[in-house]
């Protein structure tokens, strides 16, 4: 994409004004029967507790029963533990059962070979202790995820309860390759065989809950899930998992694990500061939102800076043509179409993914320096290595500093 036969469309196209958010899934509200289980397990926690004189259990059973209603009726498989010593970091009191790994590769297959390895439904590591609905209750949804991400090849991985887990992804997990992503992120990525993760810490400080994104489809938003804890499964919906808990999702883009590799997300020089942010606010359209974090999810190219891009291209314009040919929502030249595969510049997914494909091979060779990136999508990557860095060209330098601002504000 050489300035030499293409010109930049910077504000010349008019914005697209319809809005549909297409990566938005509401789910409907769960119900709460009433149910004799539950009642005869409120029961019987209250005798027990009551037998032990022990009013702090009478608490925990109630807390017990609720999230079980909350659930629709069901154990939600959240846990509490491990509890035992090590600062509530698990001692094993079984041989771990691993995961196979026969193929050694960065795929959908691994991923689901490595989760139907460890066999969670009946694997007697995962069983939880207790009977259900009791202030015994101690479940291993962390232990079962630990061990998962481990058998993917993931290096850096947090131990302790699902709680402590959770604080380590939201804390130590940007440091150690793990990226936070949407629902809809999370399920495509793990349809790549990354390794990806639902987690949800109790605010109140009592059961948090974790479990492993596993490939297949959204179902009303929900994506495929492998869990241990109250109740395990190997193939449910985070949503039978969580109940009507919100969870967070992590995935992790490390150059271990399931292959994946960590795409750019800051700048490596140039003079741009502040945290680069990727989500998809605060533009003129949202039209295209749910094909821009397919392509994200897909490339390996954040989505707030896909979305800058077309911004600055077309203004969200799929029709949009330059004075030299350029074409569609990303401004593809003929050439740089047909070399990307892309047979209809103007269809809105065939360009958005052409044009991600096209910035994630730029962010490739200058090895995730956005700033130089973007100017070899713009001038040509011969014009940023001949002049090591951004081309002294007015307009490049316009059109770098106005997506970045848009990326990083």
């Amino acid at each position: 994409m050489d300035i030499g036969t293409r010109f930049p469309t910077v504000g010349f196209f008019p914005s697209t004004s319809s809005v549909r958010d297409t990566t938005r899934d509401v789910l409907p509200p769960l119900s709460a029967p009433a149910s004799d289980p539950l009642i005869d397990a409120l029961v019987d926690a209250f005798v027990e507790a009551l037998a032990s004189g022990l009013e702090s259990a009478i608490a925990e059973a109630v807390e017990d029963i609720a999230r079980q209603m909350d659930a629709g009726g069901q154990s939600d498989g959240f846990d509490d533990g491990p509890v035992g010593g090590g600062g509530g970091v698990w001692t094993e009191r079984l041989a771990p059962t691993t995961g196979a790994n026969t193929d050694g590769g960065s795929s959908a297959a691994r991923l689901s070979q490595v989760l139907d390895g460890l066999n969670v439904e009946r694997n007697p590591k995962y069983q939880p202790s207790g009977r259900p609905g009791t202030a015994s209750r101690t479940t291993w949804c962390n232990v079962f995820t630990q061990d998962a991400l481990k058998s993917l090849g993931v290096p850096n991985v947090p131990t302790g309860t699902a709680n402590q887990m959770n604080t380590w992804f939201n804390t130590q997990g940007p440091s150690n390759g793990w990226r936070k992503v949407t629902a809809a992120e999370a399920q495509a990525l793990a349809n790549q065989g990354k390794a990806c993760v639902a987690t949800w810490k109790n605010p109140t400080g009592g059961h948090g809950h974790i479990g492993v994104i596993r490939p297949g489809q959204l179902t009303q938003g929900s994506p495929r899930m492998a869990q241990a804890g109250g109740r395990n499964f190997n193939d449910g919906t985070v949503r039978q998992g969580f109940g009507a808990k919100q969870p967070e999702y992590f995935v992790y883009d490390g150059p271990v694990g399931c292959g994946a590799t960590r795409p750019a997300v800051a700048p490596t020089s140039g003079n741009v500061t502040g945290a680069a942010r990727d989500d998809l606010g605060g533009f003129r359209s949202n039209q295209y939102d749910g094909i821009i974090r397919e392509m994200s999810a897909k490339h390996g190219v954040p989505a707030r800076l896909i979305k800058s891009v077309i911004e600055q291209e077309s203004q969200f314009n799929p029709t949009a043509v330059s004075r030299v040919g350029a074409r569609g929502l990303m401004q593809l030249m003929p050439a740089t179409a047909r070399e990307l595969g892309v047979r209809n510049p103007l269809d809105p997914r065939q360009n958005i993914e052409g044009g991600t494909k096209d910035l994630a091979r730029m962010l490739k060779m200058f090895k995730g320096n956005v700033r130089n990136a973007l100017a070899a999508y713009n001038a040509g990557p011969g014009n940023v290595l001949k002049y090591r860095g951004v081309p002294p060209f007015r307009e490049t330098q316009t059109y770098v500093r106005n997506i970045t601002a848009n990326y990083y504000r």
